[in-house]
């Protein structure tokens, strides 16, 4: 029975969105399997050699549940008092993840195998790479978080692919991408290239003929990655005629970075692996001898082939990527420098994506503690249709009392058309913002900084007509790196 197989709490839900539902009894069968592996008493197990047996599993789930102390009195021979019970409930809750990670079978990792120093290989390819990592523990350091890179494989990305099959595991409850399988016409034949953990356990295919439009199958255009520092957690694909895949994985409100196939024909990908899952992915892009390999760019911690770049694609964003037709005015090579961590850029589109939000905006506020910006606050007219709050940096209420915290507002007539036109960032060393001057469309300067002569000056440039929105990367001492997002929105 279907029933059999579902969490207490899914069951509860369906009868709360089922009035038939709600009405019917659950059978007994329901309340033995609350005992079964994967439930919420597969601790106890002095009940399992009575599952065959006829019994009132539902008043011993009842019992459990509100009074443990009185389920030792039933005829189950709980020999245990309920305090004990109830440690072992936490204390299985930890070997159950033990277990599942002792009993995860690591696969044959596939691909080229590529010179790596835990392993033999290929010589690295000397071409350009866009790189999409976060934080790789090189050979000879201890780390608590992030990951360390084991493997790195290689494969062909070829031009007429008919599908994409993603391979996942899960690990404490997180989904992560283990390897892909790509598969296309070759002679009249269907091949398929691999790289990576090609797992059985869980699979999402991927066909590219959905996405096609005259023809039958449509090229590959590039890749979004989502990623944390543990490793990549979702993908979506990219195909040339503009059209998107359904993601594969998660993505809600983790690191998103654009990998874009620059050559046209047959790209390499190269992917880092650690013992279980992909923690580096990266795309060949136009050849360039000498230039740094997607090894290096993985394995040296806070190094990335976009350092000596501009390209907003070669950076993480969050809550989501830069919208389409976006300019981003800032983004410089010291910058990158800086970020050597490789922390997500933080956007926040006060306009929203299409200016729709720029008439409703009413309020500036800087948040400082000390000489840093500790946030930014866009606030807007109160109604039905009202925008939601848009932050950079720390929100005002997760602030905590310091004497050293001021907050400054600035009013802004969005409703009558006063538009944010120039920024200006004052930064202290390595670009931590410590002043901001905002001047609008209608001559008002609205601004706040120290008057330090280390600081240094800086005037955003604007390319687009009109300003969307700020980014920065977020720290709990302040905001760093502060930009412009701006867009040519017409008359709109």
């Amino acid at each position: 029975m279907m029933l059999d197989h579902m969490l207490s709490p899914d069951v509860s839900n369906v009868k709360l969105a089922s009035r038939s539902f709600a009405r019917t009894a659950l059978p007994d069968c329901f309340w033995r399997c609350r005992f079964d592996p994967g439930h919420e008493f597969e601790h106890v197990f002095e009940v399992r050699n009575r599952q065959q047996r006829s019994f009132d599993w539902h008043n011993l789930y009842l019992l459990l549940k509100q009074r443990p102390e009185a389920a030792v009195y039933t005829e189950v021979p709980l020999s245990w008092p309920a305090q004990c019970l109830q440690n072992r409930g936490r204390i299985w809750k930890f070997l159950s993840s033990l277990q599942s990670l002792l009993v995860t079978k690591t696969p044959q990792c596939c691909g080229q195998a590529i010179e790596s120093p835990y392993e033999h290989g290929k010589k690295p390819r000397r071409t350009n790479w866009c790189t999409a990592s976060r934080m790789l523990v090189k050979p000879g350091y201890l780390f608590r978080a992030d990951c360390r890179p084991l493997r790195i494989r290689e494969t062909h990305v070829p031009e007429r692919i008919t599908s994409v099959s993603m391979h996942l595991i899960e690990l404490e409850g997180r989904k992560y991408i283990s390897g892909i399988d790509f598969r296309h016409v070759r002679l009249r034949n269907s091949s398929r290239a691999w790289v990576g953990y090609v797992q059985d356990t869980e699979t999402v295919k991927i066909s590219t003929r959905c996405f096609a439009n005259s023809e039958s199958i449509s090229n590959l255009r590039g890749f979004v990655v989502a990623m944390t520092t543990e490793g990549l957690r979702g993908i979506q694909l990219m195909f040339e005629n503009g059209q998107t895949s359904q993601w594969v994985g998660e993505h809600d409100g983790i690191p998103k970075q654009r990998i874009i196939m620059e050559t046209r024909g047959s790209s390499h990908l190269q992917v880092v692996v650690d013992a279980l899952k992909i923690v580096s992915f990266s795309i060949s892009t136009l050849k360039r001898n000498g230039a740094m390999g997607a090894i290096d760019a993985s394995i040296r911690p806070g190094i990335f082939a976009g350092m000596y770049a501009y390209d907003p694609n070669k950076v993480f964003w969050l809550p989501d990527l830069p919208p389409q037709g976006a300019f981003l005015n800032g983004l410089r090579t010291d910058d990158f420098e800086i970020n050597r961590d490789r922390k997500p850029y933080t956007m926040a589109l006060f306009g929203g994506e299409n200016g729709e939000y720029l008439s409703h905006l009413r309020q500036v506020v800087i948040w400082m503690c000390g000489s840093h910006v500790q946030g930014i606050e866009f606030v807007y007219e109160s109604g039905k249709h009202a925008p939601p709050l848009r932050i950079l940096g720390v929100h005002s209420a997760t602030l905590t009392v310091h004497k050293q915290q001021k907050k400054f507002e600035f009013d802004i007539n969005g409703p009558g058309g006063e538009r944010i036109s120039e920024v200006t960032r004052y930064n202290s060393h390595w670009a931590k913002l410590v002043g901001l001057s905002i001047r609008t469309n209608h001559g008002i300067l609205l601004e706040h900084h120290l008057h330090d002569p280390e600081q240094t000056v800086e005037q955003l440039g604007t390319w687009g007509s009109d300003i969307i929105g700020l980014y920065g990367l977020e720290d709990p001492s302040g905001i760093t790196g502060l930009g412009l997002v701006s867009k040519d929105l017409g008359t709109a």
